[in-house]
């Protein structure tokens, strides 16, 4: 009886080892997984974009920082109303070599909108993609509730988009005596390339927009200028400041 019971104290004794080895391999290889998981997560989002919503999206650009506000619609989606300020680049148009054009400066904030939503994620995720790392989406014009600014005459320009480059000696206080005299407005100022995005206040006719950029291109300090917010820039340039 009594070698009964020490055989029977064994065998649970056993059962229990192997239970507690089972359970030991079971949560080793549970953990393997998690982890790589996660690592996947972090890689994924390491060229993402930020979903924002269009409250914030207007705060900020009421903040009076430096942001880029991208329209990703078409042009003709785009001259039948638009956010103020904001810039036209068309999301069928944007590749590498595009963006490195009309946004020299992958570190800056940009806002990116469409119509519905659709079109500002898929730029989103591409600038993302291409080196941009403060990208924020914030849906479509549909449903935005702000104002737009709108521009009725396709042979007239207002709100229209010039890059003016500047040489080194050109200070923010000569740019702002250049807006009051042009009737201009700086929207973005791409410090580390010594240029300037601004936008005409007034109306002005075809004949009178290109007189305007002949003007500015004479003024002391102007290197060069260019409409629609598109300019060449010397590949080793830009490199030099990414």
């Amino acid at each position: 009886m009594e070698k009964a019971k020490i055989a029977f104290t064994a065998c649970l004794i056993m059962i229990s080892f192997a239970a507690c080895s089972n359970v030991q391999n079971s949560n080793n290889q549970s953990e393997e997984p998690m982890n790589s998981g996660v690592a996947e997560i972090i890689d994924s989002t390491e060229n993402a974009y930020t979903q924002i919503s269009q409250d914030e999206a207007y705060q900020l650009m009421n903040s009076g920082n430096n942001i880029i506000i991208l329209d990703v619609r078409s042009k003709e989606e785009f001259d039948e109303g638009h956010i103020s300020k904001a810039i036209n680049f068309d999301v069928d148009t944007i590749t590498e070599e595009s963006a490195k054009q009309i946004l020299p400066d992958n570190k800056q904030t940009i806002l990116v909108y469409c119509r519905s939503g659709r079109r500002s994620k898929i730029a989103a995720e591409s600038l993302a993609e291409y080196g941009y790392t403060d990208v924020r989406e914030f849906g479509g014009i549909d449903t935005w509730p702000y104002d737009i600014v709108k521009d009725d005459n396709e042979d007239s320009f207002s709100n229209t988009t010039l890059i003016i480059s500047v040489d080194s000696d050109f200070a923010d206080e000569d740019m702002d005596s250049l807006c009051a005299k042009y009737k201009l407005e700086v929207i973005y100022d791409y410090e580390n390339f010594n240029m300037y995005a601004v936008k005409t206040k007034t109306e002005l006719s075809a004949d009178s927009f290109e007189k305007l950029i002949v003007a500015l291109s004479e003024e002391d300090g102007i290197l060069q200028v260019e409409k629609d917010g598109v300019m060449t820039l010397d590949e080793e340039e830009i490199n030099k400041h990414e």
